[in-house]
């Protein structure tokens, strides 16, 4: 419910902020002319710059055990880590063949989908584990509490457990 509420205040103050941002192009308008409404509108627009997909890094994905999984079928498996009312958290699990052998090489990829306003999420290495159709996990993640893009809390999250992949 606090991952809602803290969303729902970081749309809230954006959209403050954008009202306040237009106003204020708007009477530097009336004032000074159009020449300086629009550099300032272009020099806000280099300010509100935000990293994307390309300069972060890319989610971690770590390989199990290269050795034969018993009674493990190649293709994707989904195990749940967290389900909350604005956000759900999943582990991806690929197991594909290996082209030399037989033994299948198999993948894990944190998920998140949901509402993120405000919150980031930072996987970190995390331990797998696959023993037949069982697949146990730890892994670690930082989630980042902000307002307007400034980070405010750096929280440590955990998820560790054991599932079934089927």
């Amino acid at each position: 419910m606090v991952y809602l509420v803290w969303s729902l205040l970081n749309i809230g103050l954006g959209l403050g902020l954008l009202y306040l941002v237009v106003r204020t192009v708007g009477l530097v308008r009336q004032q000074r002319g159009l020449g300086t409404a629009v550099l300032l509108s272009l020099g806000l627009l280099a300010l509100c710059h935000r990293p994307s997909a390309a300069d972060k890094p890319a989610g971690h994905a770590a390989t199990l055990v290269p050795g034969p999984a018993a009674g493990l079928a190649p293709g994707n498996y989904w195990v749940s880590l967290d389900k909350q009312l604005a956000y759900h958290l999943q582990l991806e699990v690929s197991a594909s063949q290996a082209a030399a052998d037989t033994s299948l090489q198999v993948r894990a990829t944190p998920v998140f989908s949901g509402l993120s306003g405000g919150q980031d999420w930072h996987w970190l290495p995390g331990v797998y584990q696959v023993q037949g159709q069982q697949l146990s996990y730890d892994i670690p993640a930082l989630l980042e509490w902000k307002i307007l893009g400034l980070t405010l809390y750096t929280q440590f999250r955990q998820y560790h457990g054991r599932a079934a992949l089927r």
